[in-house]
Parts: C-alpha cells; structure tokens; sequence
C-alpha cells in the first residue's frame, strides 16, 4: 500500500476518532458541570480536547494526498488547514481556568475565538472551492462538501452567525470523510 494512500485511510480513521472525541468531550463537560472543581476531571477534560484537536488536524491532513493525487490546489489549502486548526484548537483547549486565571481567559480568549473562527470560516470558502476539482471524479459527494463547507464558511466569517456555522461544518466534515472514502474506492490499490 502507497504511502498516500495509507494516509488517506489514517485521517478517515481519524474523522471517526474526531466525532468519538468531540462527543465525549461533550459528555465529560456535562459531568464537570455536576461536579464543578474536581481537578482530575478538568484535566481530563483538557487531555481529551488536545486528542480532538490532533485527531482533527490528521482528518483534514488527508485532503493533501488526494489533491496531490490530482494536481489540486487543495494540497497547500488541506496543509494550512490542518496546521491552524491543530494550533488554534490546542491554544483555545489549554486557556481554561485550571491552567491559566479566570481574569486572563475573559481578555483573550473572545479575541482569540473571534479570529478563529473568521480564519476558519475564510478557510472553508477556500477549500470549497478546491473540493469542486474533485467534483468531476467524485461526483456528488464533492459536491455536497464543497455545498457544505462554503454555507459554513459563510456563516462563519459573518460573526454573528458563527455558531451556526461551526455546527454546519460537522456537515461538511461528513462529506469530507465521505468523499476521502469515494477517492480510496476509486483509486487503484497499489
């Protein structure tokens, strides 16, 4: 098996994980609020969020052998995508108040936040427009993600309606990890 096409499988492995990881990061966040304080449990909470953020990064990291596969320009984008999702997302992890004061967190974390998600939103109008390369081989799944990414991207880089961008990305996320999946199917195994 080819080197790219192992990382293909790696990072749609890694798109289970990142769902695996971000709904129990949901669940461990509801226990702390029962048990607000407990240390051990806002540590875990933290570690968990860090193994998120990795395991997103490696998913959007293997957009990059498909578009080198294809000449696409969502090699550069897939790589940029990948390094700022991993460093924002373990910056904005570790800003909680076990680790740094409450005070401190109220100054940066709403302008960190704020960048975060218009860069995130420019990014997935950018890989919108890369994954419709792949609309000709893959068909409509590149299609839904492109589709799903830019109303994503959209709502992101408008602020205000952010959140519902940031959940909207889960879709195209879903169409990402599917079109990742069209590609290994389509391509020869070596």
């Amino acid at each position: 098996m080819n080197t790219n096409r192992q990382t293909i499988v790696r990072a749609r492995s890694m798109g289970v994980a990142t769902l695996a990881l971000f709904v129990l990061t949901l669940v461990l966040e509801a226990v702390k609020s029962i048990y607000p304080g407990v240390l051990p449990l806002e540590l875990f909470v933290i570690a968990i969020g860090v193994l998120g953020c990795v395991a997103y990064a490696l998913f959007v990291y293997g957009l990059v052998p498909m578009g080198m596969a294809q000449n696409s320009r969502i090699a550069k984008t897939g790589k940029l995508f990948a390094i700022l999702s991993l460093v924002f997302g373990v910056v904005l992890t570790l800003i909680t108040p076990p680790l740094v004061p409450v005070e401190l967190i109220d100054m940066v974390v709403l302008p960190l936040m704020i960048l975060t998600l218009f860069v995130f939103g420019i990014l997935s109008i950018r890989i919108s427009k890369d994954v419709k390369d792949f609309e000709p081989t893959l068909g409509t799944v590149a299609k839904r993600a492109a589709l799903w990414n830019r109303i994503a991207g959209w709502l992101m880089v408008t602020l205000v309606l952010s959140p519902v961008g940031a959940v909207l990305s889960l879709i195209a996320d879903y169409y990402m990890w599917r079109m990742q999946g069209v590609f290994l199917a389509k391509e020869p195994a070596a």
